[in-house]
């Protein structure tokens, strides 16, 4: 007869286990922005779908916007995650259409209520797409 695990030894090593899967939770994008990284360069295809992850820590005050997109390229969906496993982050989804011929994806990092203050601290994610 096989032995049995002690259920008092599985639950005191629950707490690594849950651990080691965590820390491998980390999720994937092809570009990533970390803080106070403001420019990168990346190079895509027509048809291509690909990530980009930013660091956001929204307890500062800021916000991460899209401000601007090259035309052919186009933001499929954005979502949110980290805080446990990894810093805090926004990911968004995009898309290369068969027409894109380069240029920019733009975010700006600005504190939502100044917004429209010309004078407001602005910080910028500028991706460049070849």
């Amino acid at each position: 007869r096989a032995p049995v695990p002690c259920p008092s030894l599985i639950m005191r090593c629950f707490p690594l286990l849950v651990a080691l899967a965590l820390a491998a939770a980390e999720v994937p994008a092809d570009v990533g922005f970390q803080m106070g990284e403001a420019e990168h360069s990346f190079t895509v295809h027509p048809g291509q779908n690909f990530k980009v992850k930013i660091v956001d820590y929204r307890s500062t005050g800021y916000t991460w916007y899209l401000d601007r997109l090259a035309p052919g390229i186009s933001m499929l969906k954005n979502s949110t995650g980290g805080g446990a496993d990894e810093p805090p982050f926004i990911l968004c989804e995009m898309e290369v259409s068969s027409s894109f011929a380069g240029g920019n994806a733009t975010w700006v990092h600005i504190k939502p209520w100044e917004l429209d203050d010309p004078a407001a601290d602005r910080g910028y994610a500028v991706l460049d797409l070849k």
